[in-house]
């Protein structure tokens, strides 16, 4: 569930970076603004059907090679990072457990 959580927040992240270092209205500020917003809700849905998460992998790749799109080197250094830590973290959910499995490992009984 970490890694997930961590998903949460480096979308959250490019989300309200959008709002403070890009012009309103710019290719840069809409790219941002709509990864960010996909990241949050990937990883949500990713809560309840682990398999999305490989949505967020997929974002990742966008992040790390759309930044040649945009001529801003601060938003080039942003995004390569979030992209890296994304794909890092999407990669790395497969190995948590699922939010309804609890916090504690248990034995279950076998229903054969």
């Amino acid at each position: 569930m970490l890694p997930r959580v961590i998903s949460i927040l480096l979308g959250a992240a490019l989300f309200g970076s959008a709002f403070v270092w890009e012009p309103r209205g710019s290719p840069a500020f809409v790219h941002d603004l709509v990864a960010g917003l996909l990241v949050v809700a990937i990883a949500v849905a990713a809560m309840a059907w682990p398999r999305v998460r490989y949505a967020n992998t997929a974002i990742s790749f966008w992040l790390f090679f759309s930044t040649y799109l945009f001529n801003r080197m601060p938003h080039f250094y942003w995004t390569v990072g979030v992209g890296t830590l994304l794909f890092i973290s999407s990669l790395a959910a497969g190995q948590s457990r699922r939010l309804d499995d609890g916090l504690w490992p248990t034995a279950r009984a076998s229903h054969s």
